[in-house]
């Protein structure tokens, strides 16, 4: 699924969502997702041949270097002849090809039309769900009160009810968390 393609669900999750703002929607989108990268984060792999590797569009921070044996490899991040940002891997007689980059991407940055890595999905579009929700029911509540439905803007959530949901989810988000790919020493 797409971020875009997630926000569109989370939306049509509301019988009536007061939010038209498409930038405010977007925005928190990218809250959700920066989230889901903070508390819990998805681990790609790159492979290759050569000792060094350059940083792919959504790299975020390295989460480990193996060789073809998964035994763990030093790196250093630096710069190649041209000026971009690689991770150098620094090999002994030990290693063999192909090497592995494990590493944990940019879900802050993620482009909207480009399907999302791993299984984030459920958990960002629930924590985005809730995010809208405060703000939905907030407004929600205050078209109650104008046409003086009191008992019926006393039935919606309140907003601890909402934060605390988000603490729920934010707490299930770091059971899931990513864990560096193991790595041998021999």
């Amino acid at each position: 699924m797409t971020p875009r393609q997630l926000l569109e669900d989370a939306v049509a999750r509301f019988v009536v969502c007061y939010i038209s703002d498409t930038s405010e929607l977007e925005r928190l989108l990218r809250q959700a997702l920066g989230k889901f990268q903070d508390r819990a984060g998805v681990i790609l792999e790159s492979w290759g041949d050569e000792a060094a590797f350059s940083l792919a569009p959504d790299f975020h921070a390295v989460a480990g270097c193996s060789d073809s044996m998964r035994r763990y490899i030093p790196w250093r991040i630096g710069k190649d002849s041209e000026g971009h940002a690689v991770v150098t891997l620094m090999l002994g007689k030990e290693h063999e090809p192909p090497y592995c980059l494990a590493y944990f991407c940019n879900l802050r940055d993620w482009e909207m039309d480009t399907p999302l890595p791993g299984d984030c999905d459920a958990l960002v579009g629930d924590y985005l769900e809730v995010l809208i929700s405060i703000k939905n029911v907030k407004r929600e509540r205050e078209a109650y009160l104008a046409t003086n439905m009191v008992e019926a803007a006393q039935g919606l959530p309140t907003e601890q009810d909402l934060r605390a949901r988000l603490a729920d989810l934010e707490k299930e988000m770091l059971e899931n968390k990513a864990v560096s790919p193991p790595a041998s020493m021999f």
